[in-house]
């Protein structure tokens, strides 16, 4: 049982004092998972920001040509 509440205390020492105020009554089990989430939660906004800049259009309802069109629209020329 000491373990137990060695690791948590090492894992909450390991947090800022807001994350340590979330997970204070909590085994360190239960530590690292609601942290997964968390990550998780952020790992997925992020995705869907990369998402949205990829396929933002020009207001016309077109797509914007990618850089790679581009390159070869001026070749064109």
């Amino acid at each position: 049982m000491d373990d137990i509440l060695d690791v948590g205390c090492l894992v909450l020492a390991t947090m800022t004092p807001e994350l340590q105020k979330q997970h204070e009554y909590m085994v360190a089990y239960e530590m690292i998972q609601n942290l997964k989430e968390i990550l998780k939660g952020k790992h997925d906004n992020r995705a869907k920001g990369k998402r949205k800049k990829r396929t933002k259009s020009k207001g016309n309802g077109e797509s914007k040509p990618k850089e790679k069109g581009r390159i070869e629209i001026r070749k064109r020329n």
